[in-house]
């Protein structure tokens, strides 16, 4: 978070959630983030007008890479079967 932050008091005070969203577009992504008031929403649009440098992108990529990982394939493999139909399930 504290990287989320530098980033947005560089920004005019931009939230994390902004930071967030501006650099997964940054990086080429298109996030579906979710809303659930008209803030959030108007909030989430204002991202849009943020532009990171490269450097700054490198900075939350770094912090990103210090965050232990959770799910990975070996703790949490991708299902065979469907749960409840019993489908077959195939990796993408």
């Amino acid at each position: 978070m504290g990287a989320l932050r530098a980033v947005g008091d560089a920004h005019g005070g931009a939230t994390p959630a902004q930071v967030a969203l501006a650099w997964c577009m940054a990086k080429g992504t298109t996030p579906i983030p979710g809303a659930r008031t008209l803030a959030q929403c108007e909030s989430n649009l204002a991202a849009r007008s943020l532009r990171l440098s490269a450097a700054e992108v490198a900075s939350l990529d770094a912090a990103s890479a210090r965050v232990a990982r959770v799910l990975t394939p070996d703790t949490a493999p991708f299902p065979k079967k469907d749960a409840f139909t019993g489908l077959t399930l195939f990796d993408s």
